[in-house]
């Protein structure tokens, strides 16, 4: 399955277009930070449009964050942006942590982020969506992969991996979605888009299956949905941790 993730600077969109043309799913950009007031002002219409055209939907909120708390925050402000579409988006949404990410949290904190800070601002906003409803995954690139985060810890989630070069190779670690190209312009967008190759191309039937992203849950699949009170594999710091009903967390050790 191909197709494109997108954000304000995509610009207009012919979805319609982009369906003749053979795309399958768009990855629209809800928003970024710790305030629902950073929406992405195009988000909206690029879901309801994409829908429209009969094509799957998925999303990511880009973390900004200085604590675990405001990562978490990040996480309540894309739920809060996304409920609209509960029970219509049937592609995975994504917490995407990127350079700009590591970035402000030195700027803001005068601390040199470590891969443990670093984890743990991914694996909480990841399991604060879980424990919301949505099937989660996270956006990472090779180079955080392998230096900057403990990708034991998040590979539970699924990955959307950038990782931009000839899609005619392979990518480099497994993973659902794989981002090879970036700012890219094809007719059917007035800006730049990113293209994409989804390799888990069950992922609508998964999600409709199993209650996630606000659909109801058909028993007869037997998937099994987030579970009200959920245990990360590796927690936070290697140690395990219960979400509660308020959304907050506790170590479990």
């Amino acid at each position: 399955m191909k197709g494109i993730d997108i954000s304000q600077g995509s610009g207009g969109i012919d979805f319609h277009g982009l369906k003749r043309n053979g795309y399958d799913f768009v990855i629209a950009r809800a928003g970024w930070g710790s305030s629902a007031d950073q929406a992405d002002p195009n988000f909206e219409s690029y879901v309801r449009g994409a829908l429209d055209a009969g094509l799957h939907v998925g999303s990511y909120w880009f973390i900004y964050a200085r604590t675990i708390p405001e990562a978490q925050q990040n996480a309540v402000c894309f739920d809060q942006i996304l409920k609209p579409f509960r029970g219509k988006i049937d592609f995975p949404v994504y917490i995407d942590y990127e350079y700009d990410s590591t970035r402000y949290y030195e700027k803001q904190t005068g601390n040199k982020e470590t891969s443990a800070v670093a984890t743990q601002m991914i694996n909480v906003a990841a399991l604060q969506m879980e424990r919301l409803g949505w099937y989660t995954g996270v956006y990472l690139n090779p180079d955080y992969i392998q230096n900057h985060v403990d990708y034991d810890v998040l590979r539970r989630y699924t990955l959307w991996l950038a990782e931009w070069k000839n899609p005619g190779l392979m990518p480099s670690y497994q993973c659902g979605v794989w981002q090879y190209s970036g700012d890219t312009k094809i007719i059917d967008a007035q800006g730049g888009v990113d293209l994409n190759l989804c390799y888990q191309t069950d992922f609508s039937n998964v999600i409709r299956a199993g209650g996630f992203n606000g659909f109801t849950k058909d028993h007869a699949a037997g998937i099994e949905a987030a579970p009200e009170i959920s245990v990360g594999g590796h927690g936070i710091y290697g140690r395990p941790i219960k979400i509660l009903e308020n959304g907050t967390w506790m170590f479990l050790d």
